[in-house]
């Protein structure tokens, strides 16, 4: 049985088409009367939204108008108050009495728009609601693979936010759409993980439907004592929580369990308690279940009590005929709705892949327009290195050009000074000659003259005359060099003075 759905999963060869609404007509009175004193003491606030949402959860089976008088009322309330939670239990709940009544495509269309707003305000309870809902409603649509990926999903997000509930549920469900897919260990071990939780919790409702799940996959192995046993422990747990459709469908696989195991006695005993229970909820299902069963049974040994229940069959095969041909008008709504939905979601899924191609492909363009403007920066930055280095090599070439450049002016003023002294010291040696000259000469004169013992006056007059003349030009020699000295020390003041021209040349005739 499948948890939060109109529809039981671990019927032998189809789901049952009405979910029991977790307690009996009593207890789900109860229920109701203590939720509306509730709302009659709220006032217009979160609080009534959510009480709103379990109004109509408890009367969504019983009373579907109704329930969604008040699920409207919450969703308007929510609305108003701009409450996310609010919205997405109320639509989520309008979806499952939509599912409930046979319009699946208003179901799936509720149930959507519960998933996008709880997806926009981060609400990850509600996204595992919804997520559940949806899964029964592929389950009902006989599309258990759909069911499951949904029910996985809700699994998923319990863990994530460890909510106990609603992984217990997430758990049963999976379980009993493998069931329907035939793979049997599968639904058994996620069965008996739910059960564990079950135990934990001490919820009796769980486990009795649990118990039941698990009596169901034996069954389905011909494991029909083990099968037994897990029907007996869900008996007394329904007659706790007096879960009279829970009860019904136990009996009635017992009573097949026994029609296997050739107890017909048995057999008929839990046939008829199934169909009086199944009569007294009105599941047209368990109804046909029961009662063609007993006509089986009877119609070899009483054809009048065979005739009977073989009419009470046909009753509720009209009654459930009408109601399927309702589902399969409205599921054909839902099919059409589902592939435009799909076509849609390819649709912005394309859009999608092309949008995230785009940005990539900018994203890459910018990659290289970065790469190459990175690249011509630090092709920039060594070209400034290398330009700098050129820089200061530079610099230290102008440096030591300009270093030899005065080492060769000096060298040439040196130079020069060295050509102006060899041409001043040329310019003295020559007057110089001529005084030593002429003085040699006058020595040698006055010698000749001593050495005569006696003297010629005529001579010595010529002697005299000769050495009077060098003599002066001694003098004259003498004063050309000393005209030439003073010249230089002159030149060689600081202090300013007239500059002319010095007339060496006619100094060396």
């Amino acid at each position: 049985m499948k948890f939060g759905a109109s529809v039981p999963g671990w019927c032998v060869v189809c789901i049952l088409l009405f979910f029991n609404s977790a307690f009996s007509v009593r207890a789900q009175s109860a229920r109701v009367d203590s939720l509306k004193r509730r709302l009659a003491q709220s006032g217009p606030d979160t609080a009534r939204a959510l009480v709103l949402d379990q109004l109509g959860g408890a009367l969504m089976y019983s009373a579907p108008l109704e329930a969604m008088r008040y699920v409207r009322e919450g969703l308007a309330l929510s609305g108003r108050l701009n409450y996310a939670r609010g919205l997405v239990r109320n639509l989520n709940r309008q979806g499952s009495i939509y599912r409930n009544v046979g319009s699946y495509a208003k179901a799936m269309e509720a149930h959507l728009e519960a998933l996008r707003v709880a997806r926009e305000h981060n609400d990850l309870e509600g996204m595992a609601r919804v997520n559940n809902s949806i899964g029964i409603l592929y389950s009902e649509q006989k599309d258990s693979r759909k069911a499951i990926a949904y029910f996985i999903k809700t699994k998923n997000i319990a863990q994530q936010i460890n909510h106990t509930e609603l992984l217990e549920i997430a758990l049963t469900n999976i379980g009993s759409d493998y069931a329907l897919l035939d793979q049997l260990d599968s639904a058994q071990a996620y069965a008996l993980r739910a059960y564990e939780m079950a135990v934990r919790q001490n919820d009796p409702y769980s486990s009795s439907i649990l118990f039941l799940n698990l009596g169901n996959i034996h069954y389905r192995k011909k494991e029909y004592p083990l099968a037994l046993t897990y029907y007996r422990r869900s008996l007394p747990l329904s007659h706790a929580v007096d879960d009279q459709r829970n009860l019904s469908q136990t009996y009635f696989e017992m009573a097949r369990l026994f029609r296997e195991t050739g107890d017909l006695d048995s057999c008929r005993i839990y046939a008829e308690r199934s169909l009086k229970l199944a009569q007294a909820v009105n599941n047209p299902k368990n109804i046909i279940d029961a009662s063609t069963l007993l006509t089986e049974h009877y119609e070899g040994r009483d054809k009048g009590r065979a005739y009977d229940y073989f009419k009470i069959a046909t009753a509720a095969r009209d009654q459930m005929f009408d109601r399927e041909k309702i589902k399969q008008i409205q599921a054909m709504d839902f099919n059409e709705q589902l592939r435009v939905q799909q076509l849609e979601s390819a649709r912005t899924e394309a859009e999608g892949r092309i949008l995230t191609l785009t940005l990539i492909a900018g994203l890459l363009a910018l990659t290289i327009i970065a790469f190459l403007l990175y690249r011509n920066s630090r092709n920039r930055q060594k070209a400034n290195v290398r330009l700098e280095a050129q820089k200061e090599e530079l610099q230290a070439a102008l440096s030591e050009l300009k270093t030899t450049q005065t080492q060769l002016i000096q060298s040439e003023k040196m130079a020069s000074l060295g050509e102006l002294t060899a041409g001043i010291a040329h310019e003295i040696q020559n007057p110089l000659n001529f005084v030593n000259n002429y003085a040699e000469v006058n020595v040698e004169l006055l010698d000749e003259i001593m050495e005569e013992g006696a003297w010629d006056e005529s001579l010595v007059k010529e002697i005299v005359r000769d050495v009077a003349d060098n003599e002066r030009k001694i003098m004259h020699h003498g004063k050309t060099a000393e005209a030439i000295v003073r010249g230089m020390q002159q030149h060689s003041r600081r202090s300013s003075g007239t500059r002319s021209a010095a007339p060496l040349a006619h100094l060396m005739a």
